[in-house]
């Protein structure tokens, strides 16, 4: 078996929950082998198909509806998350982090990419859905001011969300004693084992 995702290195007990309990990498090999079905997941991923359904079976009129509460939500939601992280011991050191400019960063490539790659999958230009959706204006709407308030909606929110992120990795820095750099490691494990440490 390739254990190759686990090294001496020391994980946090939300990364290693994640791993092992919701994941349960331990029991596969990797893609040729995925192991076996999740119960747990299945039924998430029922009861979400089941609230898509229902938000899209009378068409534009029920999606209309559904809109009010999953464009809302999650500012709802992200504000509770943000009062939260503000208020953990050592959220200051992760704002100012945060804040903190890198103009040397700029020069390189990848981070350009990054941000190409982070803005088209939050804006979502080009997805069918969204173009579909955009039918169903008036002729006479205003397209440019939609798109302008659009951008500028989700810079705002990208904006704010990093203040949860990182108020979250000063706490983790404080707890652990270990620079933020060394805990804001890039991958795909890296949100969810974060955030779980607002609720603990």
């Amino acid at each position: 078996m390739d254990h190759s995702l686990y090294t001496n290195m020391s994980k946090t007990s939300a990364a290693e929950f994640f791993e092992r309990y919701v994941l349960e990498i331990h029991r596969s090999n990797g893609l040729s082998e995925l192991g076996p079905i999740k119960g747990s997941i299945v039924v998430c991923l029922v009861a979400i198909m089941t609230i898509v359904y229902f938000s899209l079976w009378k068409g534009i009129k029920s999606s209309g509806k559904a809109v009010w509460v999953t464009a809302t939500l999650p500012y709802v939601v992200l504000f509770i998350l943000l009062v939260r992280g503000c208020t953990l011991p050592g959220a200051g050191e992760g704002i100012f982090f945060y804040l903190k400019p890198q103009w040397h960063r700029l020069l390189e490539y990848k981070v350009w990419v990054d941000a190409a790659v982070q803005i088209c999958f939050s804006l979502g230009p080009g997805f069918g859905s969204l173009i579909a959706l955009a039918s169903y204006n008036p002729r006479d709407n205003n397209c440019y001011r939609d798109a302008m308030a659009t951008s500028i909606i989700n810079c705002f929110t990208s904006f704010i969300a990093g203040f949860v992120v990182f108020s979250v990795l000063g706490y983790m820095s404080h707890v652990t004693k270990r620079s933020i750099e060394e805990i804001a490691v890039p991958g795909e494990y890296f949100v969810l084992p974060t955030f779980i440490y607002l609720f603990l």
